[in-house]
């Protein structure tokens, strides 16, 4: 089975109008547009380590490696970023247990998971980013695939 890459670098700031393309091989493959800040996440909600994998043996649709930084305005890396990630399997379907996690950036703010991409139901193919961190403001995004 062959693997996708998708590179997405998330900024933190107060202003929550940015957006940023997803580049493979010189093509935009995704575009992750900033929508508007989120109220904190549950202290006791779990967190999934970095570098998980969301998609079971077995699952169908084309398999995608994800992996980026969240950043401060001026470039650095976040460390303990709360990235909680949300899609559709490859049919378009959401699932309450399924194709969804909390990921926590590394040292150098840092994130990497496994997925499958998403299938089309009422809009464009895409993954929900929720991104929060004590030290910024909040961020909701989404990762959109073009076609």
């Amino acid at each position: 089975m062959q693997y996708y890459r998708v590179i997405c670098s998330l900024l933190l700031t107060s202003i929550m109008t940015l957006s940023w393309p997803v580049l493979a091989g010189g093509q935009v493959l995704a575009q992750a547009e900033a929508e508007s800040a989120l109220p904190p996440l549950p202290d006791e909600q779990p967190r999934s380590p970095k570098g998980i994998s969301l998609w079971q043996p077995g699952d169908p649709g084309q398999r995608l490696f994800i992996d980026g930084s969240v950043l401060t305005p001026d470039g650095q890396g976040i460390a303990g970023a709360i990235l909680s990630v949300r899609q559709a399997d490859a049919n378009g379907v959401y699932h309450p247990d399924r194709y969804r996690a909390d990921l926590v950036t590394d040292q150098d703010g840092r994130y990497a998971f496994g997925t499958v991409l998403p299938g089309q139901y009422a809009s464009v193919k895409h993954i929900h980013v929720y991104v929060q961190h004590d030290a910024y403001q909040p961020l909701q995004t989404e990762i959109v695939f073009m076609g």
